[in-house]
This record gives structure tokens, C-alpha cells and sequence, in this order.
């Protein structure tokens, strides 16, 4: 302490201190007078030390002195202080003989004055203190515990003038057992002062070593303990000079092969770009095999740089040798297993949409959303990209992809394709790539190759591992991400659309106040143009609309939403100009007695007659009416076609409902002669389902007349399938097999591409549904005969045009990100009806 005191230009201080360490502790604290010696003594006290508090005692002692004459006033001063006046005169005699032996020393007397107490002196005093106690540092754990030196726990000493706010650090002059391991005469110090005062007693460890590519350097943490207490952590500070040999590895390793150099020399360029080059390999062909593992390749390096581990000791090393040449790389150290050609040119940079080469991007992460080949491409370039030659995908990766395709298949198609394995090789060998979709070159392949039928929306339904799909990244302007997935109906919907009109604009408010009219009871105009072109490519499409209480006529910002709403609107305007005459035919369509127990299954008479009316006036009314004369002229022979009309109508629905119940009757007879009898029982419950589905409650309004007029023919081949599946369910069973593929395969379109598809592909879908129900007698009632010809290539063939169509139309939008678009409920012939009354 006295040594250290020297340096610090304290030993006046550190003499008393340490004078004052060496006998008892000079206060007195009778237990009867207890609150009057603390009072006595609070002048005394230092907050943050106890040494210092000592020293205060002193001063005041020895400032008093010239007052001091006699002992008898000195005995008198101590007892007024509750000061042990022995041990003040034994201090006295102790700090005289420090002093003694430090002139025989010849160390520098100081100060002999005391100046008043500063920061500077404070430091000063309790380093010294802390040089001569250093196993007695103590850090807080918590409360009023310590955790002394080498594990100990200590608790401060009540009486310290530590104890109201305990420091973090301390150091004590003595560590005492008593009930309990105390703490006693402490002092606040700073932890900062150990590491320079402990020297080689300190120990140090080093953490998180890495490569710091702003200073060019391998940095690491320091950690300092002195005694088991942490007084340094994570101190960061160059690596190097403190395990030369582990710095050089991860120089070595994070610096140069990866390449993480501000300013890389030119050998390091030409060694990352030759190993990127074959890395690029290893993503592309799904391998790791191709380049040298970066154990090996940081060998090249230790090799040749022996003992360097910084940026600035290579270039002085480098300088040294004379030139970097010695660290070119080669391709044999850098490619530990080379790839043929031909193998290579199966994963090709860029593929070719329509003469236009996008760039292919390879990763190989599996589980990664980017995994496998991505191609990235600006909105206003998905019109260029066919859903086909994504479907084919990378040359390389399709030998994986077919066999993952046909071991995919559900049981009953993959059985026609066994053994799997052998199959699939055959493909992958004749089947010729040719334009269009993957799947429905499949489907043609397999069909004339293995005499098997499987549906191309079975292909496509088969869950595959996700990188044999190309990855579709559409961005936008500033080339950020807008999307992406491997579905490619919803991502090519992001095309770029026609322009439309902003309603915003004067050139359209002009038109609108021109054209638009909230209400109207008649027939005003010549004419209503189907697009009135208002400039800047852009035009406006009127239709009337059908409002809650009036028709309007109102301008549309597409063709499209103007082709859907003016029909409706002329069936407005029409259904008021001649509602007597529907008030009539309302009188007229009634339901007679004999039928009214078949439309209980719809809803009642009433209900029914409420359709039929309904149905009678989208029939009549809905048209697409733009001109004068052609409205007159339709307006003219109205009340004949719409008697004429509702009494076809009538005689319709009578026989639908009369087939109905037919059917409904034979099969509660079927079920009830076959109870416990599980295979009739099954064939029952599916016949019922389609029955429910060919005539749901609203059949009369959603069926157009051609359809509706060739129900009775579908419910007698129903009622005529049951008849004959009560004796042979196994013949049945094998002739509905023959109806599944196709079934499923339009059951699948409609739920991908639900209702949002242009009306064209509407249609086609509603043809083919039409065309299966026609399948359907001329496999179970061939008698009944069908409407037209019909066969399983006709209904293969009318798909593969449907999916053309599918492919060839803008998909609807789809949600950012999203997956695959759901499908919309629609009330059709093609969904289960709600309830209904059995």
C-alpha cells in the first residue's frame, strides 16, 4: 500500500490509513449510549469509505491539537467523541514509526499538510489501498452480499458507512468470520484500477475470435479475472499477437476464402471468381462433391503464408516475395471432382421464352423458399412466358421430376403404371418434348404408350419435392419482389392490364355527365353504343345497371364489367315496363295437384312456382338489347312469347320433377329391400349424391333451356343405372370407374380456376360437365340414347382444349404471395344444394 502510495503521491494518507488498519478500531459504541456515540461519530463518516472515514478522524484529531495541551484534555476530547484515547496514542505511536521506517527507507516524505479531498485524491488513496488488499476485492452480488475473491460470499459489516448504499466494487481491510463471513472496513473503488495494480496475477481468456473486415484484422473478447472476479469483459483487441496460429486459420478461412477483403489484391480476385465459377456448379447440379471442401482449400493458404494472420502482414509478405504469383490458384486446387460437359449444359444460364432469354438463377438449400432454379422477370414480361416451358423445367433436374411424378400418382392410376421405377425410365427416353403443358404431354404419352388414362389435372394435383419447379419471382419497377411461388395461374395473373380510365379525370366526369342517368322507365335513346372512346387509349362502356328500386345507365371502366351488367339491366327495364303481363303468366304457372308432392323436395308449390317465374323472366327478359328498333320489335310479339314460353316451361319442370321423385322413389324401394347389404347400400347413397347435384333447388333459374329440357333423360339413366346396380354393383363399380377420370379432372379445374375465368372458359367447363352427364347414359342406359356423339376421346380431347383455353387466358388476379387461388363457391348444377326438405 505504502509502496504503491509513493506513485500515487498520497503516503501522508496511506500512512494514516495504514497506521490506523493496524490496531482496534479507535471508536467506542457503549451499548447504553449507543445513540448518542453514532451521533458523535456521523461527522466522521465517508459514504463511499471507511478508510477515508479513518482518515477524518485523524484530521480532526490532530487539527484540534494545538487545543490539546494536557493529557487530561486529550483524555477529555476523546470521551466527548467516544474515541478510545489508548488507541488513539497507540495509532499515534504506530504512524510515527511508519513514518520512521520510510525516512530509513528513503522514500520521499510528500505531503505533510492535508488538502482537501478530491476526486483525483480519492483515486488516488484507495488504489494504493486496493495494491496492498487485493485479495480482499469483492464484487456485489446482490443485496448487501459479496462475492469475494476465489468463490467466497462475504457480507458487508452493519456498521460500515458503506452499508446504506452498497457499491458495486470494494475493497476491504480485513474479511472476518464471525456468525457469518463479513466484509468490514471497505471502500467504493473502480474495477478499471485492478488490471494495472494485480499485473501478472490476473488471468485472461479470450472469446468469439473473428475476422473484422473494416480493420483487416482477426479481432477477439478479452476476458480479466483476478482472484475468480470478472474485472474485464469482452474487451475486443487484435487477435494475432495473442495466438498467432489460431488467427492465421480464420484469416485464412473468413478473410481470404470467403473473400471478406475491402480492397482484395488481385490474386484474390482470381481465386474467389475460379471457385464461385465451380461453386455455381454445385448449386445448379444439386451436389456437393464438385469443389474442394474450404478445409483443403485454406491449406493453399496456410502453406504459404506461414505465420500471417492480418491484411498488413500479408502485403508486407507479399512485398517481400516479390509479387503475389506464388497464390494464383489453378483449377486441381480448387475442383476436387470435375463434371462432364454433357452434364453441365443440362442446367442452362438462361432459358428461352419466345426468343427472349431470362436468366436462371440456381440454389441448392433445401427447405429454403429459393430453392432449386429461380427465374425473376418484370411484371410487363410475364405476357412472354409460357405456363408449358415452365412446366418442363430444367433439363437436369427432370429425371428426378418424372419419377417423382409417377411414384406421386394416387393408387388406382399408379397401379397402371407399374413396375414405377421402369415406367418412368421409358418416358424419360421416348417421350418427345413437344410445345404445351407437361402434364398433358403425360397424359397423350402414357395414354399411347402404356394404355394407361391419367387425367393431366392428376399430374399436376402430385405433391413433388418443390425445387423440380421452376421458382417464379415477378418485381416490379425498382426491381423488388412483388411475388413468387411455383404456381403459375395466380403469378402470371400480375400481367400488366389494358388501360383503364380514371374516374377521376375531366375527360371522364365530361362523358359521364353526357351519358349517365340514375333513373329511367323507358326506352330513351336510338342506340347504346357498346365503347365510347374518350382519349388517351383509354374508353368508357356503357350499360344499363339494375338498381334497388330504378334502372340506370352508367359507364363501366371495362368491357367486360358492361357485357355482365347490361342484360341484367334490360331484364330490369322490361320486368317493370310489362309487369302486368308477368303478373299474369305469375296467375297462369300454377303448379297442378298431382305434382305438388314432388316440389315438396323444393322447397313446397309455392316455392317452385316462385322459380318458375323467375326463370321465365331471365328467359325472356335478359338480352342483350342496345338498339331502338330491335327493342320495339322485341317488344312487339312479347305477351305471345312469354305465354308460349311459360307454358314450355311448365311442361319442362313437370317431367324433371316427375323423373325426380322417380328415381327418389326407386331408391328408398332399393334401400329398404337391401338393408344390410353394404355394397347396394354404398351404391344408393352415390347415386342420391348425383341426384342432388343434377337438380338442386334452383334448377329451373340456373339450367338454360337446352339443359333443362335434357334433365328427364339424365334422371332416367339414373333411375335405370340403380335398377340394374341392385343385381351386379360390381358392373357398376367398374362402369363408374371409366366416368372418375374425367370427373375428376373437370372437379379439379373448377376448384383451381374456380368462377373468375373469362366467360369463354365458363362455357367450355359447363360444356364438358354437359358432355360427362351424356357419358354417363351411353355407359349405364345406352336404350336412352345421347344427345350427340359422344366417347372417352371425344371428353379427353374437350378437356385438353379447355386447358389450352385455361393456359392461353390471362389468369385472374391473385393475392401477393399467395399459393394456389381457391376456388369460389357457385350456386351451380355443379355444387350440393342447401337444405332441403326429404
Amino acid at each position: 500500500m505504502l509502496i504503491e502510495a509513493v506513485s500515487e503521491n498520497c503516503l501522508r494518507e496511506a500512512a494514516v490509513v495504514a497506521s490506523a488498519l493496524s490496531i482496534r478500531d479507535p471508536r467506542e459504541r457503549p451499548l447504553e449510549k449507543a445513540a448518542q456515540a453514532d451521533s458523535c461519530h456521523a461527522p466522521f463518516r465517508e459514504p463511499d469509505s471507511d478508510f477515508l472515514t479513518l482518515l477524518n478522524i485523524w484530521d480532526r484529531y490532530h487539527g484540534d491539537w494545538e487545543g490539546l495541551r494536557s493529557t487530561t484534555q486529550k483524555r477529555r476530547f476523546c470521551r466527548e467523541h467516544f474515541l478510545s484515547f489508548p488507541r488513539m496514542r497507540e495509532w499515534v505511536y504506530i504512524h510515527d514509526q511508519i513514518l520512521e521506517i520510510l525516512r530509513e527507507q528513503k522514500f520521499p516524505p510528500g505531503r505533510s499538510k492535508p488538502v482537501p479531498m478530491s476526486k483525483q485524491l480519492y483515486g488516488a488513496i484507495h488504489r494504493a489501498a486496493a495494491a496492498g488488499l487485493l485479495s480482499h476485492v469483492a464484487v456485489l452480488k446482490e443485496g448487501k452480499m459479496y462475492t469475494a475473491a476465489r468463490g467466497r460470499e462475504a457480507m458487508l459489516f452493519p456498521g460500515s458507512s458503506l452499508f446504506g448504499k452498497p457499491p458495486v466494487w470494494i475493497v476491504a481491510a480485513e474479511i472476518v468470520q464471525t456468525g457469518r463471513l463479513y466484509v468490514r472496513t471497505a471502500a467504493r473503488i473502480e474495477p478499471g484500477w485492478l488490471e494495472a495494480l494485480a499485473g501478472d496475477l490476473c488471468q485472461r481468456a479470450y472469446e468469439n475470435p473473428r475476422w473484422d473486415r473494416n480493420r483487416g484484422e482477426v479481432r477477439a473478447d478479452e476476458r480479466v479475472t483476478l482472484f475468480g472476479l470478472e474485472i474485464v469483459s469482452r474487451r475486443e483487441l487484435p487477435y494475432g499477437p495473442v495466438d498467432p496460429e489460431a488467427a492465421g486459420k480464420i484469416f485464412f478461412r473468413d478473410a481470404l476464402l470467403a473473400g471478406q477483403v475491402k480492397e482484395p489484391p488481385g490474386f484474390l480476385k482470381h481465386n474467389l471468381e475460379l471457385r464461385a465459377r465451380f461453386e455455381a456448379l454445385e448449386e445448379k447440379m444439386r451436389r456437393r462433391d464438385i469443389v474442394v471442401p474450404e478445409a483443403e482449400a485454406a491449406n493453399f493458404y496456410a502453406e504459404r503464408l506461414a505465420g500471417i494472420y492480418d491484411l498488413k502482414g500479408l502485403r508486407k509478405f507479399i512485398e517481400k516475395q516479390g509479387g503475389e504469383s506464388f497464390l494464383f490458384m489453378s483449377e486441381e486446387d480448387v475442383v476436387r471432382s470435375r463434371p462432364a460437359v454433357f452434364e453441365v449444359a443440362l442446367y442452362p444460364d438462361e432459358l428461352n421464352f419466345g426468343g427472349r432469354r431470362i436468366r436462371v438463377q440456381y440454389r441448392f438449400l433445401p427447405g429454403a423458399e429459393d430453392d432449386g432454379a429461380t427465374i425473376r422477370v418484370k411484371a410487363d414480361v410475364l405476357p412472354q412466358l409460357e405456363i408449358g416451358t415452365l412446366e418442363w423445367g430444367i433439363p437436369g433436374y427432370f429425371r428426378e421430376k418424372i419419377h417423382a411424378l409417377v411414384k406421386g400418382l394416387p393408387q388406382r392410376y399408379r397401379k397402371t403404371l407399374v413396375p414405377a421405377a421402369e415406367r418412368a425410365d421409358v418416358i424419360i427416353r421416348e417421350m418427345p418434348r413437344t410445345p404445351g403443358s407437361l402434364s398433358a404431354a403425360l397424359s397423350e404419352f402414357v395414354r399411347r404408350r402404356f394404355r394407361a388414362e391419367v387425367p393431366a389435372e392428376i399430374w399436376e394435383a402430385v405433391d413433388m419435392p418443390k425445387h423440380l419447379k421452376i421458382r417464379l419471382s415477378v418485381l416490379d419497377a425498382a426491381d423488388n419482389e412483388v411475388s413468387s411461388g411455383r404456381d403459375y395461374g395466380p403469378l402470371l395473373g400480375l400481367r400488366p392490364k389494358a388501360p383503364v380510365a380514371d374516374t377521376g379525370s375531366f375527360s371522364w366526369k365530361k362523358v359521364c355527365e353526357q351519358w349517365e342517368r340514375p333513373a329511367v322507365a323507358d326506352w330513351d335513346w336510338d342506340s347504346i353504343p357498346v365503347e365510347i372512346r374518350i382519349g388517351g387509349g383509354v374508353s368508357a362502356y356503357p350499360a344499363l345497371v339494375s338498381g334497388p328500386k330504378d334502372v340506370g345507365l352508367r359507364l363501366y371502366k371495362t368491357a367486360e364489367e358492361a357485357a355482365a351488367a347490361h342484360p341484367r339491366g334490360v331484364e330490369a327495364l322490361l320486368s317493370r315496363k310489362f309487369a302486368r303481363d308477368l303478373k299474369f303468366m305469375e296467375r297462369v304457372l300454377v303448379f297442378p295437384e298431382e305434382h305438388q308432392r314432388a316440389a315438396l323436395y323444393f322447397g313446397g308449390k309455392a316455392a317452385v312456382e316462385k322459380s318458375l317465374l323467375e326463370a321465365l323472366r331471365v328467359r325472356v327478359f335478359r338480352k342483350d338489347i342496345r338498339d331502338r328498333a330491335e327493342g320495339q320489335a322485341f317488344a312487339d310479339g312479347l305477351v305471345k312469347t312469354l305465354f308460349a314460353e311459360g307454358q314450355l316451361l311448365m311442361e319442362t319442370v313437370k317431367r324433371a320433377l316427375a323423373g325426380y321423385q322417380g328415381v327418389r322413389a326407386d331408391l328408398y324401394t332399393i334401400g329398404m329391400t337391401h338393408q344390410g347389404n353394404k355394397a347396394v347400400e354404398g351404391l344408393v347413397e352415390t347415386i342420391r349424391a348425383e341426384l342432388e347435384t343434377l337438380m338442386p333447388r334452383n334448377f329451373a333459374e340456373i339450367y338454360p333451356p337446352g339443359r333443362l329440357d335434357r334433365l328427364p333423360a339424365y334422371l332416367e339413366a339414373l333411375r335405370i343405372r340403380a335398377e340394374r346396380a341392385k343385381n351386379s354393383p360390381e358392373k357398376d363399380r367398374n362402369k363408374a370407374a371409366e366416368i372418375a377420370p374425367f370427373a375428376e379432372s373437370l372437379a379439379g379445374l373448377n376448384k383451381r380456376f374456380g368462377t373468375a375465368e373469362p366467360a369463354e372458359i365458363r362455357a367450355a367447363l359447363d360444356e364438358v360437365r354437359w358432355l360427362i352427364e351424356e357419358y354417363k347414359i351411353a355407359v349405364f342406359a345406352p336404350e336412352i340414347g345421347t344427345a350427340g356423339p359422344v366417347s372417352a376421346k371425344r371428353l379427353t380431347e374437350a378437356l385438353r382444349e379447355v386447358r389450352m383455353k385455361i393456359e392461353a387466358a390471362v389468369p385472374p388476379p391473385a393475392k401477393l404471395g399467395s399459393g394456389r387461388q381457391g376456388a369460389k363457391a357457385r350456386p351451380s348444377p355443379s355444387g350440393k344444394p342447401a337444405g332441403r326438405r326429404n
